[in-house]
């Protein structure tokens, strides 16, 4: 029972870093402007959700979501854009 609970929301998680992944990486082809931290954080979800399938672990997952928030601390990330 605690295996099927731990795999479902292993499963959640990599839907939800692969989804974010991907509109990261879609919005800089709506909007039609590079921005590197956009990019690189997209990258970053997608790899992170690539490795945490291939080797069936959490721990990219997470290694993905600090790496994310280092970009971000960084100011790599473009914050609020006002269209």
């Amino acid at each position: 029972m605690l295996y099927t609970v731990i795999r479902v929301i292993f499963i959640i998680a990599n839907i939800f870093f692969g989804g974010l992944g991907l509109i990261l990486l879609s919005s800089l082809i709506i909007t039609k402007q590079w921005m590197l931290g956009v990019f690189l954080g997209g990258i970053i979800y997608l790899a992170a959700v690539i490795l945490s399938l291939s080797f069936s672990s959490w721990w990219p997952l997470i290694i993905g979501f600090i790496a994310a928030h280092l970009l971000r601390l960084l100011g790599v990330d473009p914050g609020e854009l006002n269209f």
